[in-house]
């Protein structure tokens, strides 16, 4: 019936790396990540605080220190969204970040990533301010889907602002206008405003 509080302290590089915290995920090792706005990423072990910054001179550096979502996925992956930055994969061997950006061969379409999710067949879905991206872990290709003005089975809108699966295996999108629900069989979504 008691809180302990970490914070920020300039003088202690053990210390959380940034006071405005935006997302929490616990791994499978029971570790804490903490994504914070302009503090890069931190793990918390239960005794003190790991700091991943992005370092513009190294490439394998975080991609971007506003880091608005986390994500372990099934395979024990570690994936972590940005606002600028695009979509990062840990590497906890070697304690660096492969990045996906636009403009890359196979990958995602937007450097803002709002939301992650993994679906029951291990897909990856990625929401961002351009649609959503899907990354099929078996091919390893990514699906794009975005809205189009003139197609009613489009996304509603493309900015993605939360991903949910619920236990019937159903992928529900919330964006800036309205709910979608995604229709697997034909690859469409129907729209609730």
């Amino acid at each position: 019936r008691r809180f302990t509080h970490y914070k920020h302290d300039p003088g202690d590089p053990n210390s959380l790396s940034n006071d405005v915290i935006v997302s929490l995920f616990i791994d499978h090792e029971q570790k804490l990540w903490v994504g914070t706005y302009f503090g890069g990423l931190n793990c918390f072990d239960g005794r003190s605080f790991k700091r991943f910054l992005h370092n513009p001179a190294d490439p394998n550096s975080l991609s971007d220190n506003r880091v608005w979502t986390i994500l372990e996925d099934s395979g024990h992956n570690l994936w972590v969204g940005t606002l600028r930055g695009g979509l990062s994969l840990y590497d906890r061997k070697r304690q660096t970040f492969r990045h996906f950006r636009p403009g890359g061969p196979n990958s995602i379409c937007s450097n803002y990533i709002s939301a992650l999710k993994e679906d029951r067949n291990g897909a990856l879905w990625i929401g961002t301010e351009r649609g959503v991206d899907v990354l099929d872990v078996k091919t390893g290709r990514f699906l794009h889907f975005e809205n189009a003005p003139t197609d009613t089975n489009s996304l509603s809108h493309n900015t993605v602002t939360q991903i949910t699966e619920d236990p019937a295996g159903n992928i529900w999108i919330a964006t800036l206008h309205g709910l979608n629900l995604f229709d697997r069989s034909a690859n469409t979504f129907r729209s609730f405003g």
